[in-house]
């Protein structure tokens, strides 16, 4: 990940450079095709620099400061004869809203100051590598852009959680949620195509059968217990473990199916927990509706369920 936005970070570096490049040849063209603009901004440099240079000697002169004034009232004006504007002496950015810095302060929640957040433009060059990295291409037509209310039928609840969830991650608000009920019902049709569209929008997703996110951290285990690993195994297995946890968006496909061991309850919550904490949705889907996750898991993780997920059912029996 972080080669990724280091790369993202040179790309931005670049951006800036060759905006100062292109400022640099529009200022060219623009004095020679106007002589007499070139002249005053010549003139405005050298009694700007007389003035610091005074200024360093720790003297002062107000002449200085009305001569410069003078100056650039007589440049404005120039600048009004030719049909020019100060911006086209002004370096213009790749993006205007950031700047080319990536980041853009905006208004906190709760009102009180501002935060620094990541630009849309940072989002439109992640977007590539997310998806890549999301795993939703394992599912090549699993998009909302594919999706519509008639595949549900009369399945009046599966047509409302479909359209809530598309919803929210439209809107980039994914709440916790378990997606229940029995098979073929769009349960994992809708949970991916919620975490291709954070992914195509340069957040970070993942999807997973929860028996793979059983075997990343059976294997981070086996890697604290052993007493060597290779060092790119090491780091592999370490950035597995961490996505888990850190990834905008986490789905985790087919809960109950895999094969239950001690450690079992205490991974799912350890997954749980951590997202919950710092903020992080998660989406599950299963067949199992709640109780049975109950009887499946225990106390613990229905608790959690119960507490921090929102519950969607799929299925159009009645007693769901």
């Amino acid at each position: 990940m972080n080669e990724m936005y280091e790369e993202v970070q040179h790309i931005l570096e670049n951006r800036r450079i060759h905006s100062e490049i292109r400022l640099h040849d529009r200022i060219e063209k623009l004095h020679h095709q106007y002589p007499d603009l070139e002249s005053i901004e010549q003139e405005i440099a050298r009694v700007t620099e007389e003035e610091l240079l005074m200024a360093l000697d720790g003297k002062h002169d107000s002449a200085f400061t009305d001569k410069i004034d003078a100056l650039d009232k007589k440049r404005e004006e120039l600048l009004t004869v030719h049909g020019l504007t100060k911006a086209d002496f002004e370096v213009q950015p790749y993006c205007k809203r950031c700047g080319d810095t990536g980041f853009v302060e905006i208004k906190k929640v709760d009102g009180e100051g501002t935060e620094s957040v990541m630009c849309d433009c940072v989002r439109k060059l992640l977007a590539p590598t997310m998806v890549a990295r999301s795993k939703v291409n394992d599912y090549p037509d699993y998009s909302f852009e594919f999706g519509n209310e008639e595949f549900f039928g009369d399945n009046e609840k599966g047509k409302k959680a479909f359209l809530a969830v598309r919803t929210m991650a439209e809107r980039r608000m994914i709440h916790n949620m378990v997606l229940f009920g029995t098979a073929g019902k769009g349960k994992t049709f809708t949970a991916v195509s919620a975490a291709r569209e954070y992914a195509s929008a340069g957040m970070s997703a993942l999807v997973l059968k929860q028996t793979e996110a059983q075997e990343i951290l059976m294997e981070y285990r086996k890697l604290v217990q052993s007493f060597y690993t290779e060092p790119a195994k090491e780091r592999r297995i370490k950035e597995r473990r961490e996505a888990l946890t850190e990834v905008d968006l986490l789905v985790l496909d087919d809960l109950g199916v895999e094969a239950k061991n001690a450690n079992t309850e205490g991974d799912l919550l350890y997954i749980l927990d951590t997202r919950v904490l710092h903020g992080r949705p998660t989406i599950i889907t299963t067949n199992y509706d709640i109780p049975s996750l109950k009887s499946l898991y225990g106390a613990r993780v229905y608790d959690r369920l119960k507490r921090s997920f929102q519950l969607f059912s799929f299925s159009a029996k009645k007693e769901d």
